[in-house]
Formats: structure tokens, C-alpha cells, sequence
């Protein structure tokens, strides 16, 4: 409490997750994310890796978050105390979220911050599709993936999301997604195409594959090994 009023620490800890994205291209310390994604009967099965390496703090201090929003749908977040957004969670709908960094030669100085942006989308979205849509509607000033699921869509969906270009996909069978984006519009990108082929995103992308194909049908303690 000697740092600042809860207000001031909660807005400092949404600019260090937004602000920090801005820098993870200026170094070589390479933080990301990895997430894979089978279909699994009528819905899908989704493991998340969270490697940001910042300090063993992000690490021990991560709680699991239950919100019961006095208007909108309950959710369960992923998170770090005092952090009013979040950054992976699941609805009482059965909507998952979850965002991994992605980099954009793009700026815009004003936005929404993204862990405030799935927040209210976990909040308002009754299934994967319109949690898509209220994704890319929404205005954001740094680059993020999202992936969206349900409990009953034959179909995940990933957001590429600058901040001024969004596109959406419509994945249908085994994927993974890394920290860079794939869609065409970004193919002259100069920062996507570094995070992409300068640090690890690629990499990692090529590997969660392999590691999908090799296990064509998996159970929640098979997709914690491949993590």
C-alpha cells in the first residue's frame, strides 16, 4: 500500500503488461507464449504455455481469479492480484480467451488495453463467435493474438490483431499459435517478420505442430505433457 492508492498500482499493472509488449522486439530476451489446440467431440481441448520470463514472481504469484460481475456472465481468470483484466480465462458460457504478444511496425497511442478487452469479452460473449467478432471490433495500441474457443463450436478462432489491422481466422482441425502473425496483410510487416524469424516464435510454432501430429488424439494429462 506505501507504493499508492489501489487505483494508481492497478493502472501501473496494466501499462507494464501493455507497455512491456512494446519492448520484447528490442532485445533478444525472447518472452512468449505457445498454445495448442485438437478437437475433441463436439468442442476443443487447449493447453497454454505462459513463458514469460520476467522473475520467479511471475511465476509464484499467480492466482486463479472467479468474477461475478454484478451485470454480464461469471468468468475464472489467469492472473496476477490486483490486475482487474485478464489474459487467459474461460466464462461460465464455457468462452476461453487467451492472448500471446505478437509485434506490428503499427502504433496508435491511444486504445483499449487487450487484458481490459478480453475481460469485457468474457463478460458479454454467450460462445466463441461472438467473442471473436467483439475481439476485432474493439481498439487496441499494442499487437496481440487471440485465441477464442467454446464448449460446443466445431470451430477455434484466432484474432491477429494490430493496432490498426485485425484479421480473423476460422480453425477447424489441430493447431498451434506462436508470437508472430500468419496472415497475408502482415507478410511486409518489418517487426512481425523479425519476432517471426529472429527470435523463437517460428520455432515454436513448427514444434507445437510436430508435437500435435505425433498425438492425434488427446486427453487433459496428454496436452500438459506436450506442454
Amino acid at each position: 500500500d506505501h507504493l499508492g492508492t489501489g487505483y494508481t498500482r492497478q493502472l501501473a499493472y496494466h501499462a507494464l503488461h501493455e507497455v512491456g509488449q512494446l519492448f520484447t522486439d528490442f532485445e533478444r530476451d525472447d518472452m512468449g507464449c505457445t498454445v495448442l489446440a485438437q478437437p475433441q467431440d463436439s468442442g476443443w481441448i487447449v493447453g497454454r504455455n505462459f513463458d514469460f520470463e520476467a522473475d520467479r514472481m511471475f511465476d509464484e504469484e499467480k492466482i486463479m481469479k472467479w468474477v461475478f460481475p454484478s451485470e454480464g456472465i461469471p468468468y475464472l481468470s489467469v492472473i496476477w492480484a490486483g490486475m482487474v483484466g485478464a489474459v487467459t480465462g474461460v466464462n461460465q458460457q464455457g468462452v476461453y480467451i487467451s492472448i500471446n504478444a505478437a509485434g506490428s511496425s503499427d502504433l496508435r497511442r491511444i486504445g483499449t488495453p487487450t487484458s481490459l478487452l478480453v475481460e469485457q469479452t468474457l463478460r458479454r460473449s454467450p460462445n466463441a463467435r461472438a467473442a471473436a467478432d467483439s475481439l476485432v471490433a474493439g481498439t487496441t495500441f499494442v499487437a496481440d493474438i487471440f485465441v477464442v474457443a467454446d464448449n460446443d463450436s466445431p470451430d477455434i478462432y484466432v484474432v491477429e490483431k494490430s493496432p490498426q489491422r485485425s484479421a480473423l481466422h476460422t480453425i477447424q482441425k489441430t493447431h498451434a499459435i506462436a508470437n508472430h502473425f500468419v496472415d497475408p496483410q502482415f507478410a511486409d510487416d518489418k517487426v512481425n517478420h523479425y519476432r517471426a524469424t529472429a527470435l523463437t516464435s517460428h520455432y515454436r510454432l513448427q514444434r507445437g505442430q510436430e508435437l500435435l501430429q505425433s498425438a492425434p488424439r488427446l486427453d487433459l494429462a496428454g496436452m500438459v505433457h506436450l506442454l
